[in-house]
C-alpha cells in the first residue's frame, strides 16, 4: 500500500493510501519534531494533536490548565490552503535519525504519514473521547 511513496526534497505530490489521498504535506527537521514532542511529553497525556491551518501546531492536553502547544515552522508546504488535524499517540520522532528531514502528510481522520529518505512511518490516528 505504500510501495509508491518516496521521499522528495520538496514534496509536491500528495500520496494516496487505500482509497484516499493525503490533502496536505509539509517538511520539518527531525529535531523540530523531537523538541516539540518532548515538550508535549511533559504534560503526560500521551495523545498529541498535529493541526495545520494558517499555522502548524503540535499540542497536547490533559486538563484545562495542564496543556502545551508549539508552533512548527516548516521548510516547505504542499497545498498550503488545505487544513488538516490528526491526533496520534507515541513519540514518533524516535523512529527517525537526528539529522533527517521529514515530509509529513496529513488528512482529517486519516493515518499520519511521515517520510524520510530511508524510512516511512504510517501512524494510525488516535480515536477516542
Amino acid at each position: 500500500m505504500l510501495s509508491h511513496v518516496r521521499y522528495e526534497v520538496n514534496p509536491n505530490r500528495l500520496w494516496t493510501f487505500g482509497k484516499g489521498q493525503f490533502e496536505t504535506a509539509f517538511t520539518i527537521t527531525q529535531a523540530q519534531l523531537q523538541n516539540a514532542l518532548k515538550a508535549c511529553e511533559l504534560v503526560k497525556s500521551g495523545i498529541y494533536k498535529l493541526d495545520k491551518n494558517e499555522t502548524i501546531t503540535l499540542s497536547t492536553r490533559q486538563s484545562i490548565t495542564n496543556k502545551y502547544e508549539e508552533t512548527l515552522t516548516p521548510l516547505f508546504i504542499t497545498n498550503p490552503n488545505e487544513g488538516a488535524t490528526v491526533e496520534f499517540s507515541s513519540p514518533v520522532y524516535a523512529f527517525f535519525e537526528k539529522d533527517q528531514m521529514l515530509n509529513i502528510y496529513m488528512k482529517d481522520e486519516f493515518p499520519l504519514l511521515i517520510v524520510a529518505n530511508d524510512r516511512i512511518l504510517l501512524k494510525a490516528p488516535h480515536i477516542g473521547a
